[in-house]
C-alpha cells in the first residue's frame, strides 16, 4: 500500500516538475532565473531582462549535479566521484569528498546529489552512484554526514540496484508526504 502512494506520489512530483520547468519565464539565451540563487560575478539590466554570465569555476570533469547549498556555495557531483563545494565569488572550489568505489562507465558515476530539507540542523547530503557490485554495474544511494567542510559517515540507503550498460538515472529529491 505504501509503495502504491509513493509511486504516485512520485509522478506527481515529476508532473508538477516538469510544469514549472516548462512554464517558468526565461532570458534571451533560454534560462531560467534560480529564484534566490546569488548572480555571481554577473550584473543584471532591470530594464532588458538579460543577465551577463560569467564562468565561475571551468575545471570540473562532468559535473551531473550543480545545486545551491543554504550556506550560498554551489554544490556540485562529478561523474569521477568528486563532490565540491565552490565559492561563487571566486569560484575556489574545495572538495569534501572522493567516493573511491564509483563506476565510471558509459554514463555512470557519481550522479545526483540532493542535500536535507533542514541542513543545517540535519546535515545530510545524499548521493547516488554507479558501482561495481557482484561484478555487474549497480546503483546506490547513500546519506553522508557534513561536518568540518567534509562528508563522513556513508549509509547506503539503497544498495545493488540494478543497472545498465547507458542511460543511468540517479535524481534525487525529498517529498514530504504528510497524511
Amino acid at each position: 500500500m505504501k509503495t502504491k502512494y509513493l509511486i504516485k506520489g512520485s509522478l506527481v512530483a515529476l508532473i508538477l516538475g516538469s510544469s514549472l520547468i516548462t512554464s517558468c519565464e526565461t532570458n534571451e539565451a533560454g534560462v531560467a532565473p534560480s529564484p534566490g540563487a546569488p548572480n555571481p560575478g554577473g550584473t543584471t539590466n532591470p530594464n532588458s531582462g538579460d543577465a551577463t554570465r560569467t564562468v565561475v569555476n571551468a575545471s570540473m570533469n562532468v559535473p551531473w549535479e550543480i545545486l545551491w547549498g543554504p550556506d550560498n556555495f554551489i554544490w556540485t557531483t562529478e561523474r569521477n566521484g568528486r563532490i565540491s563545494r565552490i565559492n561563487p565569488e571566486n569560484g575556489q572550489q574545495s572538495t569534501i569528498a572522493t567516493l573511491p568505489n564509483v563506476t565510471q562507465v558509459a554514463e555512470g558515476g557519481l550522479l545526483g546529489m540532493i542535500l536535507h530539507p533542514n541542513f543545517t540542523t540535519q546535515p545530510y547530503v545524499y548521493v547516488a552512484y554507479t558501482y561495481t557490485g557482484n561484478g555487474s554495474t549497480a546503483l546506490r544511494v547513500s546519506r553522508f554526514t557534513y561536518v568540518n567542510n567534509t562528508l563522513t559517515q556513508e549509509t547506503s540507503l539503497l544498495d545493488n540496484i540494478p543497472a545498465t550498460a547507458t542511460h543511468f538515472g540517479g535524481r534525487l529529491v525529498i517529498q514530504n508526504y504528510s497524511t
